[in-house]
C-alpha cells in the first residue's frame, strides 16, 4: 500500500464526471414501482421498517423514525446560576492582522 506524505492529496482530481454514484443509483431505484405493484420502493421500504419497529416494539427503531421525521428535540445550553458558562471567543480580527502582516513580511524579505 502506498504512503502519503503529509499534506499530499489522496485524489487531487476527484471524481471523474460520469462515475458511478452508489447513493444516486439508489435513490434512482427508490422511486421505481416495481412490476405488479402500486407503490414505489421507497413507500414499500417506509412501510416495512415502520411495522417491523411497532411489531418487534423497537423503542430504538422507533425513536429513530421520529427523529428523521422532525428532528432531534432542541436541548438548550445552560450553565449553573454560580458557575455560568463561558465560551471563548479569539478575536479573528487580531488573527487576520497579524496573518497579513507576516505574509507580507515574509514577502518583503523574499524580495518579491
Amino acid at each position: 500500500m502506498a504512503k502519503f506524505t503529509k499534506g499530499q492529496i489522496a485524489n487531487p482530481k476527484g471524481r471523474t464526471i460520469g462515475s458511478l454514484s452508489l447513493v444516486n443509483i439508489l435513490k434512482k431505484k427508490l422511486m421505481e414501482v416495481p412490476n405488479g405493484r402500486k407503490k414505489t420502493y421507497a413507500d414499500l421500504l417506509i412501510m416495512k421498517i415502520l411495522s417491523k419497529a411497532l411489531e418487534d416494539e423497537d423503542t430504538a427503531m422507533i425513536r429513530d423514525v421520529i427523529n428523521r421525521i422532525d428532528g432531534m428535540p432542541r436541548q438548550p445550553i445552560a450553565g449553573d446560576p454560580e458557575n455560568p458558562l463561558t465560551i471563548a471567543m479569539p478575536d479573528i480580527r487580531k488573527m487576520i492582522v497579524k496573518a497579513y502582516g507576516d505574509a507580507n513580511k515574509k514577502r518583503n524579505k523574499d524580495g518579491n
